[in-house]
Formats: C-alpha cells, structure tokens, sequence
C-alpha cells in the first residue's frame, strides 16, 4: 500500500505562485546572508574575536602564596616568611574623588571628597609635600606604593582610618634569622 500524496500545482492565475517566489527569495537572501556572517566571523575576523573574548575572560590575578619554613636537621629555623602590608594609593581615584562629574539634577550631584595629604603623611610617616606631589604627578595611574612591607599592625592602624583611594596589600617577606646564606 503506497501513500499517495497530493499534487500541488500552481495555476498560471494564482497569487500563490508569485508568494511562493518573493518567499523563496526572501529566505535564499537571509540564508545567504547568515553563510556569509559565519564565513566573515570564523575566517576572516577570528584574530580580533580572540583577542576580545580573551581580554573579557582571561585574568592574570598573582597570589602570594605563604611560603613555609625552612629548618636545618636540628630543628632550628634557616628561612621564615611572615606576613607584612603594603599600602598604596589610587591617584586616578583620588582625582575623581575631588572632581566628580556635574549632573544636570543639583539634587544628584556628588560632594567632591579631598584626600587629607597631611593625615595620611603623618600615619605612613612621608611628608606631606612630597605626597601631593607624587599622587597630583600621575593622575592617570591607578596604583602607587607608599609604603611597603609594613608590621601588620602598624597597617591595621593606617587602613581604619579609612583614607578614600588609600588601600594595602597583604604580602609575605622571607628572613633568614642565621644570616644571609
């Protein structure tokens, strides 16, 4: 038993011939035009497809791993890593802080906020002078030290005063309490 399906056939009057062929072109052009998309994406702009999807994905991030102790047969230490603060500033941030951007609605305008250079000399123990002209010297820069491998208490104290744009980062220094080998 074979199925017999119907035969369509256009009359030369129909409107349904002329649909058929303004359908059938229309789709071809979208068909052709997603085979070219893909050619020009896969073939011809791969490179810089790449390179954007890594810089959007891909990160380097380095993390400071506490190294253990080194001990000589005795037991006595030869190498220890103890943990100590950086603090750095973001002069860009600080830059941004003291300008911020003007709004057309008054009521939605920041206040600027002023790093106090003298509060934060005195806690890192630089002088004030040489501060401000560091930080206003690079107002692109994102990131400078200003002191590094500090106690982490003596951080501590420094970071709860909480500076605007003032930030640490805790790192490890290696002694060598026998001397330098």
């Amino acid at each position: 038993m074979s199925l017999k399906l119907p035969k369509f056939s256009f009359n030369e009057s129909s409107d349904y011939k002329e649909r058929y062929w303004i359908l059938h072109t229309i789709l071809m052009i979208i068909f052709v035009g997603l085979v070219a998309r893909v050619f020009y994406l896969q073939l011809i702009n791969k490179d810089f497809l790449r390179k954007q999807g890594d810089a959007r994905m891909v990160r380097n991030e380095v993390i400071n791993a506490h190294r253990g102790m080194i001990m000589d047969r005795n037991g006595v230490p030869l190498a220890v890593s103890t943990p100590v603060t950086s603090i750095w500033i973001n002069p860009k941030e600080v830059f941004e802080l003291a300008h911020p951007p003007k709004e057309e609605d008054e009521k939605k305008q920041k206040q600027p906020v002023f790093l106090d250079y003298n509060a934060v000399a005195s806690a890192i123990g630089l002088a004030p002078n040489e501060l401000r002209a560091k930080v206003e010297a690079n107002p692109k820069k994102e990131f400078m030290y200003l002191k590094r491998h500090l106690a982490p208490d003596v951080a501590k104290v420094i970071l709860d005063r909480e500076f605007p744009a003032v930030y640490g980062t805790n790192e490890y220094r290696r002694y060598y309490p026998q001397g330098e080998a």
